[in-house]
């Protein structure tokens, strides 16, 4: 009786995660683990999710403020695997160089896709979403008062 092929987009999120973050090595490995198979069999499976996940649209996905701008599922492959993986300014480069537009509208509406894939499929992201440097800020300058005041 042959042995079929697991269908790959059923395994876990750390599988997508590895392959949208470009450690297609890892993905492979950790395929292996999850099913058991070969080394050439969870190759193809990892390289067909990679080609399933390059293409990610969701159809729920709102349009964006600004109706000039992709919306995710508009937003080049590229752009949504920067996200995915966590590299907001990789992708907001990319978004520059697609879109010829300044650096302050490339950062709202790459933060504005990051919301829309979030919202659709919050599984397939690296991380969790960061709150700012404006936090650390905040702290560093409680602790520089709290200091100067201790010496004072």
């Amino acid at each position: 009786m042959p042995m079929s092929q697991p269908d790959p987009l059923n395994n876990s999120d750390e599988v997508k995660r590895k392959v949208l973050a470009g450690d297609k090595i890892g993905a492979i490995k950790l395929y292996r683990e999850l099913t058991g198979v070969g080394l050439a069999e969870a190759k193809s499976a990892v390289e067909q999710m990679q080609t399933q996940l390059r293409g990610f649209e969701s159809a729920d996905v709102a349009l964006p403020k600004n109706p000039a701008a992709p919306t995710a599922s508009q937003s080049s492959a590229a752009i949504n695997e920067a996200i995915f993986a966590g590299k907001k300014i990789e992708a907001i480069k990319l978004y520059r160089e697609q879109t010829k537009v300044g650096l302050a509208e490339a950062k709202r509406e790459v933060e504005e896709i990051e919301r829309q894939l979030r919202a659709s499929a919050p599984g397939l992201f690296a991380k969790p979403p960061t709150k700012g440097c404006l936090s650390a800020v905040a702290v560093v300058i409680m602790l520089a008062f709290g200091i100067w005041r201790m010496v004072s």
